[in-house]
Formats: C-alpha cells, sequence, structure tokens
C-alpha cells in the first residue's frame, strides 16, 4: 500500500472512536451550559444516554417546546448507534488480535505424529522422490496442510480451489501463467450470455469489437476452424487453446498493449494508449 493508503486507513481505524469522543464532548457541553450541571453529573448524563441506561436525565418537559426535548432526543436517538458501532468495532478488533495470536502460535506449533498422519490423508497426491524414495511435499501441498491444520480452510474449499486452478490450467502443465489468466479473462469477454459457452453469434460479434479478422466471412471462417464438431459453439478448452496459438496473436498491436495492461492492473495506463472502446465488455 502507498503511503496515502496507509494513512487513510489509520484515519478510518481511530475515527468511531473519536466520532463517540466528539459526541460525549457535545453531551458534557449541553449539561454544563444548558442543565448547569458539573463535569462530573454531565459526563454521567451523556454516557448513561448513549448506554441507554439514562440514569441521570435532562430537564424534559413533555407539554412544552422546549431545548432540552428536542436536544435529547436528537444525542440519543443519533449517539446510541454510533456508540454500539464503535464498541462493536473495538470488540472485533481484540477478537482480531485474539484469532492472529492463536493461529501464530499453532503455527509454531510443533508437528505431532497425529499431524503426520493427517497430512498423509489429506495429500493424496504427493508426489514420489525420485531420489530418496520418499514422499516429497510441495510448497502449495504444505499450504493446503496448514490451511486445514489452522482451521482456515475445510477439505471442500480446498477441492473446490483445485478445480478451479485446474480450470485455468487448460494445457495441464501443473501451472499456469500470465497468458493463462488472459485467456481466462477473454472468454469471459466472448461468453456475452454467460452461460459456459460461446456461441457464433458471440464470437463474431467480439471479434468484430477487438479488429480481430478483417470482416464477418474471415471470422465466421477462424469459428468454424476451432468448432470441429460443428455444434456451433466452443468451451473453455476449446477457446483457450485458440487463444493460445493464435487469437492472442490476431490482436491488433494496441489492443494486445491494453490487455496485458489491465491484467496487470495498469488500466489507468491502458487507457491513455488506445482507445477505450475496444476492450470494453
Amino acid at each position: 500500500l502507498g503511503g496515502t493508503q496507509r494513512a487513510a486507513l489509520k484515519a478510518y481505524a481511530v475515527f468511531p472512536i473519536l466520532l463517540t469522543v466528539a459526541w460525549i464532548s457535545i453531551g458534557v457541553t449541553y449539561g454544563m451550559w444548558f442543565e448547569r450541571w458539573n463535569f462530573v453529573t454531565s459526563l454521567y448524563f451523556a454516557v448513561t444516554a448513549l448506554t441507554t441506561a439514562g440514569l441521570q436525565a435532562a430537564s424534559i418537559d413533555p407539554d412544552k417546546d422546549t431545548l432540552a426535548n428536542w436536544f435529547t432526543a436528537f444525542y440519543v436517538m443519533l449517539g446510541v448507534p454510533i456508540f454500539a458501532s464503535t464498541i462493536g468495532w473495538i470488540a472485533s478488533k481484540f477478537f482480531e488480535q485474539h484469532t492472529r495470536a492463536q493461529v501464530r502460535e499453532k503455527v509454531r506449533r510443533r508437528l505431532a505424529k497425529e499431524d503426520l498422519e493427517f497430512a498423509s490423508l489429506l495429500l493424496a497426491n504427493m508426489k514420489d522422490d525420485k531420489k530418496g524414495g520418499g514422499k516429497q511435499v510441495t510448497y502449495g501441498e504444505f499450504l493446503e496442510f496448514m490451511l486445514v491444520r489452522l482451521s482456515l480452510a475445510d477439505v471442500g474449499m480446498l477441492g473446490t480451489l483445485r478445480q478451479r486452478f485446474e480450470e485455468l490450467d487448460k494445457r495441464r502443465t501443473g501451472h499456469i501463467t500470465l497468458d493463462d489468466i488472459q485467456a481466462e479473462l477473454e472468454f469471459e469477454r466472448f461468453d456475452m450470455n454467460k452461460d459456459g459457452v460461446i456461441k457464433m453469434v458471440e464470437f463474431v460479434t467480439i471479434c468484430g469489437k477487438l479488429g480481430i479478422g478483417a470482416d464477418n466471412l474471415e471470422r465466421l471462417d477462424i469459428f468454424n476452424r476451432i468448432d470441429l464438431a460443428g455444434k456451433g459453439e466452443m468451451d473453455r478448452r476449446a477457446f483457450s487453446t485458440w487463444w493460445h496459438s493464435e487469437g492472442s496473436f490476431m490482436l491488433p498491436q494496441s489492443n494486445t498493449d491494453r490487455t496485458v495492461a489491465i491484467i496487470a492492473g495498469g488500466l489507468e495506463n491502458a487507457r491513455q494508449r488506445g482507445p477505450s472502446s475496444l476492450l470494453e465488455r
């Protein structure tokens, strides 16, 4: 995070406390100026009013339209949620710190025999170590084990993450690259109705917007080369294969640069390099 972002986060962190202190100060000021109470009694009124205890009441006259009536009504109506939010925020911070301390303690804890047995069951796809004849655990597999051990994830969640990784790894290389992520983003762009496949009309429409192909006839020819089964649609794997082999190379150079810039997080820079209409979804 940059310096400005860190400063904004710090300001946001102390804002609830400052707002509550300011609101209590308003109650104290009212008590001392209009009710002629001393500081302790005024503070007692301000705090008990916000906690809904109301042990020190203002000079409210139900038969008259007085300043005390209006002030107390608005002070309690706005102050109670402010006070409750602040208390909840403070409690959440204490709970967060306690949870982090527990996690750090579990991470530092030595592995026991039960952990080894659990890891053997969890990491079912551990690869044989050709050199030593034992088991070799990758960093990713170790993270999976530790996430479950720390109760930060369950086996079902890990299975979903693995499935998502395999969807991105269309070429079954065991890793994903920036090109794989770009192919996935482009598939989502081409799949205009979000049904999981790309229809012919969707393919031709988006290719036209991206400047792929000289005309619609050439775009139809490209689609037919991909759709070997003649179903009139293509799935993620077929699209990814085409995108890696020729699709990305058919983009005009300005579009290619902008697509990579968007993936890398440089959207503003990309907008300055070319017409924004070419890559708008």
